[in-house]
């Protein structure tokens, strides 16, 4: 697929620098108990408000575990992803570190990361955010919501499983997961809106 070209090994946009020097290489119970804590922490904070905040900050320790700690992480989320979002995903697929990357970078997507995107699905929709009921406009206006989101993803720089996953689910699910993030980001939306037409002027 074209996007795994375009987006690089470090997705998400998360060139964070990476910290190195911090834990010990050997195998002692201090850098055993720290690597648990990087690894839990993508896992264990999913659906909690602050998991933007937890993602970014142990982003950048993820250099320090191997792969198939990694990996692991990956496969837990990957459960998650069932669970909650009810989107299934190979973890047959987990045969590089990219694919790792990938899967976080869904989830960050899923949790967080779609406030831009949909930002801008609303603001071609010329609604204001806070003007309408989100529930209400959203399933009122399905077709045209899928067809903007349907555009968007074409011009997405999204990583593969980001654009997988939209393309993937049906409409209903997609636009229930639009009304969903939309009501639970709705500020940050609007502000992210004003921030792209401030950009067209």
């Amino acid at each position: 697929m074209r996007i795994e070209d375009r987006d690089g090994f470090i997705l998400a946009a998360y060139s964070i620098e990476s910290v190195e020097g911090e834990l010990d290489t050997g195998e002692d119970p201090i850098e055993h108990a720290n690597k648990m804590d990087v690894m839990d922490a993508f896992i264990s904070y999913i659906g909690s408000d602050n998991y933007k905040s937890i993602f970014e900050m142990y982003y950048k320790y993820l250099n320090l575990l191997t792969f198939l700690e990694k990996k692991s992480i990956a496969k837990k989320i990957i459960n998650v992803i069932s669970d909650q979002y009810k989107y299934e995903i190979d973890s047959r697929e987990i045969v590089s570190e990219r694919e790792v990357y990938y899967i976080l970078d869904l989830i960050s997507f899923l949790e967080f990361r779609y406030v831009d995107f949909f930002a801008n699905v609303w603001d071609e929709m010329n609604v204001s955010i806070f003007e309408v009921d989100i529930p209400s406009y959203c399933l009122q206006n399905k077709e045209h919501i899928i067809k903007i989101i349907e555009d968007n993803i074409g011009a997405s720089t999204e990583s593969k499983y980001v654009i997988n996953y939209l393309t993937d689910i049906n409409g209903d699910d997609l636009v229930d997961f639009f009304i969903e993030k939309s009501v639970n980001k709705k500020a940050e939306i609007m502000i992210r809106i004003s921030e792209i037409q401030n950009e067209e002027k």
